[in-house]
């Protein structure tokens, strides 16, 4: 009897591995290779509200760390991120914020640096190598339209270009640079900064851009020149002291990272750890040094940026005057303005309303210098749902300011979002 249930057991156990096997079978390797990159696949937002956004999409690369293309970004310092996952069924979405990190202009490749980038669900990509490709290999561009789950279509090498015969010149072509890609598979709007992936699931390519029936990718050897040194150094300084509690030696790292704004944001991020393990005073010296490498930045915008990341993470840990002056120092309006929001944000979260409050008034103060209606309507917006956060009535009569800007500017994008910030008073306020 023993001998027969073994006996039973085994011929169960062999016909489920059938079963496995056949199941396995039925599925195409297109079916395969998504399911092992959709979490490595975003939608980007770049642009005002009020001036209009351009989506395009951004391929994981790290942690906390996409790529995407720089005609999706512009000249913005910072943008959305949306991750649109769905079980087949229902769609639930993530909405991260992302700012600027290395920018290679020349090769169309900007990093953008994203703290709220969870793993999982955002999984970074396995990146591949062009050298083993051959014409005729399959290959899959996955890329988001609007935010919703990512796509997949299939199309396969029809031919590798040389880069300067492509448009490229300059450094962009220096050395022994990989080809660009190009291949039949049909993108479509939002799919700029796409990943484009092998047979296994790799990324050999970021989609970049359509001529005719053809789409052309940029090699992923040009992406792991971008990340490899200032991104690799800024996730290990982190890392020591988010995981390890190492300040001293996340510091360290920090300091040999030789992008000036990769540099001051991993100061700033590391201050702003030593705020939460309740060493204040070490991270004031931390975020002064943030602010000393502010000045080897070379674009404004850039330095711009830095200044409202250093100044949000002063308020993050309590140092409000601080925050405050850093923000007072950024040059353009529409960024001051949107620093000291997020400040006041931070404040209202915290309960101090009479901060937030404060801070909010200097964020209108900036909001009056906008010169476009549309934009000074999605600046107004954005603080009225601040407001509400604070339970501030007043957030309605700023609602209403902001409807009389966008009506005079009549672009759709910012009737929209003061929309969307209507819905949003509405349910802190009811």
């Amino acid at each position: 009897m023993r001998k027969f249930c073994l006996m039973s057991f085994v011929v169960v156990l062999a016909c489920l591995a059938a079963v496995d096997r056949t199941a396995g079978a039925d599925r195409s390797p297109g079916s395969i290779v998504y399911e092992n990159v959709v979490n490595s696949v975003v939608a980007v937002f770049f642009g005002d509200p009020g001036q209009g956004r351009v989506q395009g999409s951004g391929v994981v690369i790290g942690p906390n760390t996409l790529v995407t293309n720089c005609h999706v970004v512009g000249k913005a310092d910072s943008g959305v991120v949306v991750q649109a996952l769905t079980d087949g069924v229902a769609v639930q979405k993530f909405e991260m914020t992302a700012d600027v990190g290395d920018v290679r202009e020349d090769r169309d490749l900007c990093v953008l640096l994203v703290d709220d980038l969870s793993d999982p669900p955002a999984v970074p990509a396995v990146l591949g190598i062009t050298s083993g490709l051959s014409v005729g290999d399959d290959v899959y561009a996955v890329g988001s339209l609007a935010g919703s789950p990512v796509k997949l279509s299939k199309g396969v090498i029809s031919q590798f270009r040389n880069c300067r015969d492509m448009g490229f010149s300059g450094d962009a072509c220096s050395g022994q640079p990989a080809p660009i890609i190009r291949f039949d598979a049909r993108i479509g709007l939002g799919s700029s900064g796409g990943g484009l992936f092998d047979a296994q699931g790799r990324l050999i390519g970021i989609t970049a851009f359509v001529r005719g029936d053809q789409a052309f990718a940029l090699p992923v050897e040009w992406v792991k020149e971008l990340r490899e040194y200032s991104v690799i150094l800024r996730s290990k300084a982190l890392d020591k002291a988010e995981e390890v509690g190492d300040i001293g030696g996340a510091i360290h790292i920090a300091r040999e990272i030789p992008d000036a704004y990769i540099r001051v944001r991993t100061m700033a991020r590391i201050a702003r750890e030593q705020g939460v393990r309740g060493d204040r005073r070490g991270a004031r010296f931390t975020m002064v040094a943030a602010l000393v490498a502010v000045g080897e930045i070379e674009r404004e915008w850039r330095r711009d940026s830095a200044l409202g990341y250093v100044s949000v993470q002063q308020a993050r840990i309590g140092d409000v005057d601080s925050a405050i002056e850093t923000a007072k120092s950024i040059k353009v309006a529409r960024a001051r303005a949107r620093t000291f929001r997020k400040a006041a944000d931070i404040q209202c979260r915290a309960g101090k309303v009479a901060t937030a409050a404060r801070i909010l008034a200097m964020s209108f103060a900036a909001i009056a210098e906008i010169a476009n209606a549309n934009d000074r309507g999605g600046r107004l917006a954005e603080a009225a749902v601040v407001q509400a956060r604070c339970g501030d009535q007043a957030a309605w009569a700023t609602l209403r300011k902001a409807e009389r800007e966008v009506a005079r500017g009549g672009e759709p994008a910012s009737i929209d979002a003061v929309e969307h910030a209507r819905r949003l008073v509405g349910d802190k306020l009811r």
